[in-house]
């Protein structure tokens, strides 16, 4: 359940430009299905939008939770560049 501010992926991705993230939209040839890349220099992260549940705003952290099979994941993103990837 989220515990900051709700926002919506747009916003979010928004906010990852601001506090210095690069963020790059694709789409996967063979199958069209669109994807997000989240890079910081170090790290890179694809997500695909039908996989996200929720973004929220923490302070100066965006946090973008999704599911994948059963499986929740948090990709949490913060403003000196920390990616953290959880399963």
């Amino acid at each position: 359940m989220p515990i900051g501010d709700v926002i919506s992926l747009k916003d979010a991705l928004e906010r990852l430009k601001e506090i210095g993230y690069k963020v790059r939209h694709h789409e996967a040839r063979e199958n069209s299905r669109e994807f997000f890349v989240i890079e910081n220099g170090k790290t890179s992260v694809n997500l695909h939008p039908d996989e996200i549940e929720w973004c929220e705003l923490n302070q100066n952290t965006v946090e973008i939770w999704g599911r994948k099979g059963d499986s929740l994941f948090r990709v949490c993103c913060s403003c000196g560049g920390y990616v953290d990837v959880s399963l």
